[in-house]
């Protein structure tokens, strides 16, 4: 496969590893394929040019993809922060229809994206706006979103623990006069509130995270 891969996520019941790819689109290996093959490239008649983030409802198989920006490709990712670029979406990738669904438009450059437990809803940072907007999916608020919470840094991934809550990469500024990050992880509840924050100068230096992940009681 020819592109560049930057979201993951196994659909465990149906044993499929979908892929999206900043140049190709979304893509999924299955046991029998040798290779992953292609199921979207676009969605409403606008072709993929900077697919990021990815989560599976591992309940429903209902993917989710962020669309990085529909204006620029992986190449131009400068251009697109210069530009103040909104053209982010979120969507929905039901495989039992092979269908493409926009949740949400004219995002600021959206990069990860987790789905609640249940399926209920799902989080999706903005990394220009430096916040995540939770979108439902169920319930009476279905088809509307709110912004959950704002970081004072740049958030990255999110990746929901197996209690339920989640972790965002987060970089930080130092100070506005002297470029340096701070890595760090912030967990935070379904409500937006920050239940954890950890500084990972001490694993990573000055580094910029793309994603935090709990595994075992630490943090990888």
């Amino acid at each position: 496969m020819c592109g560049r891969p930057l979201g993951l996520a196994f659909d465990y019941d149906n044993k499929l590893l979908y892929v999206a790819d900043a140049y190709v689109g979304l893509r999924v290996k299955r046991t029998t394929d040798t290779q992953a093959v292609e199921v979207a490239t676009s969605a409403e008649g606008m072709p993929f040019r900077f697919l990021n983030g990815l989560d599976v409802d591992q309940r429903s198989g209902i993917v989710y993809v962020t669309h990085f920006t529909s204006a620029f490709n992986l190449s131009g990712i400068i251009q697109s922060i210069q530009s103040g670029d909104s053209t982010g979406r979120l969507l929905k990738y039901d495989p039992s229809t092979n269908q493409v669904t926009v949740l949400l438009r004219n995002l600021a450059r959206p990069g990860g994206v987790a789905v609640s437990e249940d399926g209920s809803f799902v989080l999706v940072s903005e990394t220009t706006g430096q916040r995540i907007i939770k979108y439902y999916v169920k319930g009476t608020r279905a088809n509307t979103s709110e912004t959950l919470i704002t970081f004072q840094g740049i958030p990255g991934n999110i990746k929901r623990t197996l209690l339920g809550d989640f972790w965002v990469a987060v970089n930080l500024e130092r100070h506005p006069s002297v470029q340096t990050t701070v890595p760090t992880g912030q967990k935070i509840n379904a409500s937006g509130t920050i239940l954890r924050t950890v500084n990972l100068e001490a694993q990573h230096n000055t580094t910029v995270i793309s994603e935090v992940q709990e595994r075992l009681g630490k943090l990888i």
